[in-house]
């Protein structure tokens, strides 16, 4: 289906930027539409049309990111964070008055890069540390100033229900051809009483949480590597940290990103190492174990450094994960990154 051309002139003026601005499309999102704007070969600008298809209430958004960058600006301003650019009458949400499609206009933060997939341990580690650092910073927030923009989205009873209603009123050639798939999904419903059950012990806490952190979420310094801040706030809403540590190792493992269209190779996330053991070498062997070690000690840093990071400073928890080894997630000498726009 052809895109609809973008309405740049009239969002221009809306926002008070120079006509002369010229868009040009930015990343592989699956949501929203998004472009940088420059009037030479720097970016100054990032243009984004909203998705109401996927987010019907353009409105609750922009309360939401309101909220939250009036709390950074507010408790956190030595925090790098991407506010979004002003417009007359401090309006920040533009709605094309022809085609009824709305657009926000955020600045373009320079010496920074985006990735797709995660190379090595160290891009993990930075990524989940700013989004420990993010969940963290927002408990300055009542959890109830943020209202659910995506409902019920990880209420994991709610996909329980759903699951089993599939199951009895789905097509039935598709139930028969998925039987082994229905069969794994059906042997791992005791997590979710074992969810509802630390919910109801206190075990988890409800908490505001990004809700989607792959890696594409988090800007990096050009130079260093460090991370700077998380982007792409929209599913900031209630919610507890398994649902961003799940999200992060979900696609910090995976060695393609969620739009390739491989499916074996998001499969198997080791890339590979889950062959049978006898068509490998010994040598072999042995390489491949160590790859699928390395992969399971990424996989509880990144758990263990967003929990702790995202903790309270003096909790019992955070100290017990600490205690594991988890001692990088101090402040590096200098303080955090600076202010961002």
């Amino acid at each position: 289906m052809a895109l609809e051309p973008l309405p740049l002139g009239d969002t221009l003026g809306f926002f008070g930027l120079p006509a002369d601005l010229r868009a040009a499309p930015l990343g592989r999102g699956l949501i929203h539409r998004t472009f940088t704007l420059a009037q030479g070969t720097s970016p100054e600008y990032v243009l984004q049309e909203i998705n109401t298809r996927v987010f019907a209430d353009p409105g609750l958004l922009d309360a939401n990111l309101r909220a939250i960058s009036a709390a950074f600006r507010v408790h956190h301003p030595e925090a790098a964070f991407v506010h979004r650019s002003r417009a007359p009458a401090e309006q920040r949400l533009y709605r094309h008055p022809a085609s009824g499609r709305y657009f926000r206009i955020f600045p373009f933060v320079t010496n920074t890069v985006s990735h797709d997939t995660v190379s090595d341990a160290d891009t993990a580690f930075e990524a989940a540390r700013q989004f420990g650092l993010f969940a963290r910073r927002l408990s300055c927030l009542p959890i109830d100033a943020i209202r659910p923009s995506l409902p019920r989205f990880h209420d994991l009873d709610l996909r329980v229900a759903q699951f089993e209603r599939s199951l009895r009123e789905g097509n039935p050639d598709r139930i028969a051809t998925c039987a082994a798939l229905i069969q794994r999904a059906r042997a791992q419903l005791g997590i979710a009483e074992g969810y509802r059950a630390a919910l109801a012990s206190g075990a988890l806490i409800p908490r505001l949480m990004h809700h989607d952190t792959k890696i594409s979420n988090v800007l990096f310094d050009a130079r260093t590597g460090k991370g700077i801040c998380v982007v792409d706030l929209d599913t900031v809403m209630p919610g507890t940290l398994l649902s961003d540590i799940g999200d992060m190792l979900r696609t910090y493992v995976c060695p393609v990103d969620e739009n390739h269209r491989d499916l074996k190779r998001h499969r198997n996330p080791s890339g590979g190492l889950h062959r049978d053991r006898g068509r490998l070498s010994r040598r072999d062997g042995r390489r491949a174990d160590r790859r699928r070690a390395g992969i399971v000690r990424l996989c509880r840093q990144v758990h263990d450094l967003h929990a702790s990071t995202a903790l309270p400073h003096r909790s019992p928890q955070r100290r017990r994960l600490l205690r594991r080894g988890v001692s990088r997630t101090k402040p590096r000498p200098g303080g955090e990154p600076a202010h961002v726009a």
